[in-house]
């Protein structure tokens, strides 16, 4: 659990505070003249809103993990469903009212942040049983 959570922080602020950081950074350069502008503060808040993103992503997935308990092991794979339905829904939510332009790059984002998700608990997984 403590290794999913880590792991959800740290993916967090690579993938969805580094990775935002440099999405906002191009949706500025395209839809405006001005080039983009970095400061320290603003992109250790995103960093850091990316570490919170990915925190909560982790809490989802051991809540997706927790609500299969009761089916059979060959479904196991349904958590990672679960959690991929749950960050998609909270994505579009965050998105909404925003430009079009935006889930262009924010969308891949999300996916990343999923699908390393997956991997980590699946090497873990593997690892332990090993």
């Amino acid at each position: 659990m403590l290794r999913l959570i880590v792991a959800g922080a740290s993916l967090g602020a690579v993938i969805l505070g580094v990775g935002a950081r440099i999405a906002m950074a191009a949706i500025q350069a395209k839809s405006h003249t001005t080039p983009p502008r970095f400061t320290i503060f603003g992109s250790l808040t995103i960093v850091g809103l990316g570490i919170a993103a990915g925190l909560g992503g982790a809490v989802l997935a051991l809540v997706a993990r927790w609500s299969i308990r009761f089916l059979p092991a060959s479904l196991n794979s349904v958590q990672y469903l679960l959690l991929a339905v749950a960050l998609w829904f909270l994505t579009l939510r965050g998105l909404h009212g925003t430009a079009a332009v935006s889930g262009i790059y924010f969308i891949p984002l999300i996916v990343a942040y999923a699908v390393g998700m997956y991997w980590l608990d699946r090497h873990w997984s593997q690892a332990a049983s090993t």
